[in-house]
């Protein structure tokens, strides 16, 4: 079975309504141990993974346009996800939106991805392909917070750093 730990994030600018997504697939070879025995496996691929490189190395960038950065995020997450096909994942994000989802499901689903005036939502058709590319999945949402402290920093919070910083600056480059 294929078990990922997975990191999205995205940057936009909402002027350009450019954005650069990112997500880090990590094998989660911790999933039978005790938690804090993972955690320091985790501290051990934080240092380097299993080919000698850098994590940062293994960070994958997307260039998304004509996008917010709430529609980025579900794009990352669906990129992400059709590009490793997990069967079991772990997501670490800092979005809201993509974390609330599966509580706004059913509500989505009885109005048929409609407004209260009967407008479909914006982001209706992505948010039917998340659920149709999570439902088959042993799925589980994780909210990082983001942009804290380097002392404040857990091992699971330097992994999502790693993607928030390489879609940071994507876009800042090309923005430059």
């Amino acid at each position: 079975m294929k078990s990922l730990l997975l990191f999205t994030d995205g940057s936009a600018h909402p002027a350009s309504r450019i954005g650069y997504g990112a997500y880090l697939a990590i094998s989660d070879l911790n999933a039978d141990v005790p938690e804090s025995e993972a955690i320091d496996n985790l501290r051990m691929q934080i240092a380097s993974n299993a080919s000698g490189s850098s994590l940062e190395s293994c960070v994958q960038l997307k260039r998304f346009e004509d996008t917010s950065s709430s529609q980025l995020e579900i794009e990352t997450l669906i990129w992400a996800l059709r590009a490793t096909q997990p069967q079991t994942v772990t997501l670490y994000t800092d979005s809201q939106n993509i974390i609330g989802l599966p509580d706004r499901r059913e509500r989505l689903e009885k109005q048929e991805y409609r407004s209260k005036t009967g407008a479909l939502l914006n982001h209706a058709e992505l948010y039917q392909e998340f659920f149709a590319l999570t439902d088959p999945l042993d799925f589980t949402l994780i909210k990082v917070k983001g942009h804290r402290r380097s002392h404040q920093k857990t091992p699971i919070d330097q992994l999502f750093t790693l993607v928030d910083r390489a879609s940071r600056q994507a876009l800042r480059a090309e923005l430059a």
